[in-house]
């Protein structure tokens, strides 16, 4: 993690994930479930260690089994341990008890599940009191911590102004996409939605999932899911393991998370493997806890997946939903024989030929990459935008597309290379002009940025952005009487407030370098009062918060920019914002006398990819502190 990241977490996790971290006691609890073969030992094929919090009640799912465990007592040595276990699935049971048991022995709960021949036992070992750490204040249980909104098929849950809040809608749009899909292969018919929780932060009374991250509950029909700048465990995987889990029953996880990832690229990612690695024998993962504890759970979800929907490809359906349905850990590679008429070694054999020969159609670069898109998964979408340019006759479209991706990740220097492929087509727009000045502007190219610039102006004189942004340019340069005017064209011409405000902040910063005070605080007002304006309901808007903490700093109110600027950072993922972002918040602590704290942003805008003119501004600040009286 660079400098930039580790400083930008630090205010994230202070912000909204509740402040220091606190120790508590747990008890630590080990589940296995075990599975007994007719007349064989009882082994445990599923194993998990969890803390349960001593004064609360913990959420457990291992498969199909919901238990919620809470300490009623304890001493040094025993524990009184109240369990309630419901299963999913097409035979449901109960179970709820209290026991009072020695460290390090097992309470056994019986035929938790029985399919074909095998009854299957949980086992709850009580290992001792532990501390837990726990950094996190947002409790989904509570009332009015997260509010909600509904889709067709699930309820959305989040924490109002965090990234969840941001980000939903585009989130919701994607899990409909994908039940859709869902439903067409499966045709599952839930009559109640999934109640869906974006987290800011892993909340201590559910456990969660040891390979991926997310809560899953079949019972009550929840899913829950990190989401915040360092972490997101947003995706399709947990719905569908939920729906399978409630519809069809357990099976083995190899299974379960295969038949529920058919729909990824997994074909794709195991073809590119396969150039340079043997694919292990599936069938030493068929067992959970093997499944569980690989080196590499990437690439096996994709085996996984992609073995799964190469059954339903070739034999159907409903061929795989018979297999399923009588799936055990210790009898999978009977199982496959009994319904294919097939060893599991030559099912895995014909799989691996079938990858050998198939094709990729390059269309499917495009799909996967949108469907990443939506889980701001940006680094793959330009990998398989990549793949498709290279792959077919590239278009402008492609070129812009691939440019606005490496935009965002902040790799100008590519951004830039695909803008300028787009300049060589015949159908080039002045707005092409623009966006390729605006990489070299970035880049601190400012001679060949202008040009371009006054270029487009001459075309079309109707654009705000680029004399908006000569305007930038002629400040930095010290040239304010000639900044002032084309600020003041592009707020003349602009269509949009966000360029509006950026131009009054430019004069406000202009007139204040020539000595006018009265002229600068009018502009600087101006523009609070317009961002503050525009801040009024619907989702967060960082780039407004952002606005107007500079029009706070400018009038020297240090706390409420800094309080804006909080919001604006938890928000805001793109990289040329985060710089502009960090430029302010420097200035808002020097304002308040905090020097090291300001010089860390300062130092933070340097390695943030946000652009010249704030690393040129931030290396200023770091000689000589920010003050609103110069």
């Amino acid at each position: 993690m660079t400098a930039y990241y580790r400083v930008l977490a630090i205010v994230l996790l202070l912000l909204f994930v509740g402040g220091n971290a606190s120790a508590k006691d747990a008890l630590q609890v080990k589940i296995s479930l075990l599975q007994k073969l007719p007349d064989t030992t009882a082994v445990p094929v599923a194993t998990d260690t969890v803390l349960v919090p001593i004064d609360d009640v913990l959420t457990s799912q291992l498969a199909t089994i919901v238990t919620d465990l809470s300490v009623l007592s304890h001493t040094d040595t025993t524990v009184e341990l109240r369990i309630e276990m419901i299963t999913s699935g097409p035979n449901l049971k109960n179970y709820f008890r209290t026991f009072n048991v020695p460290f390090g022995l097992p309470v056994i709960v019986d035929s938790v599940i029985v399919k074909n021949g095998s009854i299957f036992r949980l086992s709850i070992s009580p290992l001792g009191i532990v501390d837990m750490e726990v950094d996190c204040d947002y409790n989904p249980s509570a009332e009015g911590v997260f509010t909600s909104d509904p889709a067709p098929h699930f309820q959305m849950f989040f924490v109002p102004y965090s990234l969840g809040d941001y980000h939903w809608n585009a989130i919701r749009s994607y899990l409909e996409r994908e039940v859709d899909v869902q439903y067409k292969m499966y045709k599952f018919a839930e009559p109640h939605p999934v109640s869906f929780y974006l987290l800011p932060c892993e909340y201590p009374t559910y456990r969660y999932d040891k390979l991926w991250g997310f809560h899953v509950d079949p019972v009550r029909n929840n899913v829950m899911c990190v989401y915040n700048h360092d972490e997101k465990t947003v995706s399709a995987l947990p719905v569908n393991m939920l729906r399978f889990y409630r519809f069809w029953g357990y099976a083995p996880r190899f299974f379960v998370e295969g038949i529920s990832s058919v729909s990824d690229f997994n074909d794709f990612y195991v073809r590119n493997y396969m150039t340079s690695h043997s694919i292990p024998a599936l069938s030493d993962y068929f067992v959970t806890d093997d499944y569980l504890n690989s080196n590499d759970k990437l690439m096996l979800r994709r085996f996984a997946g992609s073995f799964c929907a190469y059954l339903v490809k070739a034999y159907g359906i409903q061929v795989f939903k018979q297999l399923y349905m009588n799936l055990t850990d210790l009898t999978a590679s009977d199982d496959l024989f009994n319904a294919y008429g097939k060893s599991a070694d030559s099912l895995n054999t014909e799989w691996i030929y079938y990858l050998d020969t198939m094709k990729i159609d390059s269309r499917w670069f495009k799909y996967y990459a949108q469907r990443e898109a939506y889980l701001r998964n940006y680094d793959e979408v330009i990998s398989l935008l990549e793949r498709r340019y290279a792959a077919t006759d590239a278009t402008s479209d492609q070129m812009e597309e691939l440019g606005n991706y490496c935009f965002l990740t902040g790799d100008y220097d590519k951004a830039k290379a695909y803008y300028g492929l787009r300049l060589g087509e015949d159908d080039v727009e002045p707005s092409n002009l623009v966006v390729y000045a605006n990489m070299l502007l970035i880049l601190g190219d400012l001679d060949d940025a202008l040009e371009f610039y006054n270029k487009v102006i001459s075309l079309d004189s109707t654009l705000p952005i680029p004399e908006y942004k000569v305007g930038r340019i002629l400040q930095y340069l010290n040239d304010y009487t000639g900044a002032i005017e084309h600020f003041k064209r592009a707020a003349k011409i602009s269509t949009t407030d966000d360029i509006v405000i950026d131009a009054q902040l430019g004069i406000a910063s202009c007139f204040k370098a020539m000595g006018d005070d009265d002229s600068s605080k009018a502009y600087n007002v101006s523009a609070l009062n317009g961002s503050k304006a525009l801040m009024i309901g619907g989702s967060p808007k960082p780039l407004m918060y952002m606005r107007a903490a500079e029009a706070f700093i400018a009038l020297g109110q240090a706390d409420p920019a800094i309080e804006q600027l909080d919001m604006a950072l938890f928000v805001e993922e793109r990289k040329f914002y985060v710089g502009r972002m960090a430029l302010a918040m420097g200035k808002a602590y020097d304002l308040k006398g905090k020097r090291d704290t300001a010089l860390e942003y300062y130092n933070l805008v340097q390695d943030a990819p946000g652009g010249f003119l704030f690393r040129e501004e931030a290396d200023k600040y770091i000689t000589k502190p920010y003050s609103v009286n110069r």
